[in-house]
């Protein structure tokens, strides 16, 4: 009689144990026992992988439970002789037999790939009434820049504390008030979250203007760039140096250009003249080489 180890017989019993509950066939659970002695006790592990696809040709269908485990036995033979349809078997059980989630489970343990989390969204904030996003979060992912429509003012919002700073000051010119309509729109922090570039409107023009977004209470903008034959300007990215903004601009013959200001000297360098609609984003290359 032959003898074989206590990680042999554990082996049967749980195979067993799971073929007992698990399909609706008795037949078909009649040969998975038939399939796992031979492979197990006998050590035939060939002659259990061509019983095992018998099973799975029968019962796919009719006894899925039986059918997935079957794939999963014939997996571990695979295994046991080095044969490198084990992968391909275990790979087999998750993509045909989804739900049979325990035998999917062990599948994917087997092979080492685990279930992909699940995406969700949760609300982080609400912009206050009357509050535009325009701009880009934070690189930190704290902070957002919006725009107060009821004065036009922009403001950062703290993702943490949920307090709005307000960075910008007009003494209520905004849209529908007297004097200028003047408001601050598409705005984006630089690589390293200390400035923010924003777009600035005043009646028909419009200007890039640079903030500090650090500090507390409202800061000195400085004026980098504007021009009377610019009716709107708006930076869509930072170079990683801090010196370039990707830009889009419309002037006031309805012609559209893409190009880069330099945050030095305001000097705007067009890349190319696209139709009226414009890009719908523009994004510098982290070498800044390269304008997608």
């Amino acid at each position: 009689m032959k003898k074989y180890g206590v990680g042999a017989v554990l082996a049967v019993l749980a195979t067993v144990m799971l073929a007992a509950g698990a399909g609706t066939n008795p037949e078909a659970e009649r040969l998975l026992k038939v399939a796992t002695n031979m492979a197990v006790v006998d050590g035939n592990l060939k002659g259990a992988i061509a019983q095992y696809q018998q099973i799975v040709d029968a019962y796919g269908k009719a006894d899925r439970t039986t059918a997935a485990q079957a794939l999963l036995r014939m997996a571990e033979c695979y295994q046991k002789l080095g044969d490198t349809q084990a992968r391909s078997t275990y790979e087999r059980v998750i993509r045909e037999y989804a739900d049979q989630k325990e035998s999917v489970e062990l599948a994917r343990t087997r092979i080492g790939v685990r279930e992909p989390a699940r995406m969700t969204s949760r609300r982080i904030t609400s912009v206050p009434v009357g509050g535009v996003g325009y701009g880009t979060v934070s690189p930190d992912g704290r902070y957002f820049p919006h725009t107060n429509w009821q004065n036009g003012d922009l403001f950062l919002r703290d993702l943490v504390t949920g307090n709005d700073r307000r960075l910008t000051d007009i003494s209520g010119l905004g849209p529908g008030r007297e004097g200028p309509s003047q408001f601050a729109a598409q705005s984006v922090f630089s690589r390293d979250g200390r400035q923010l570039a924003y777009s600035w409107a005043i009646d028909r023009t419009a200007e890039i203007r640079i903030i500090d977004a650090g500090g507390s209470g409202a800061a000195q903008p400085r004026r980098v760039f504007g021009n009377e034959d610019i009716s709107r300007i708006w930076p869509d990215d930072w170079s990683a140096d801090g010196r370039w903004l990707a830009v889009q601009v419309s002037r006031q013959d309805k012609t559209a250009q893409i190009g880069l200001l330099d945050v030095r000297d305001g000097s705007l360098r067009v890349l190319k003249s696209v139709d009226w609609r414009g890009a719908t984003r523009l994004m510098l290359s982290r070498d800044g080489k390269g304008l997608a």
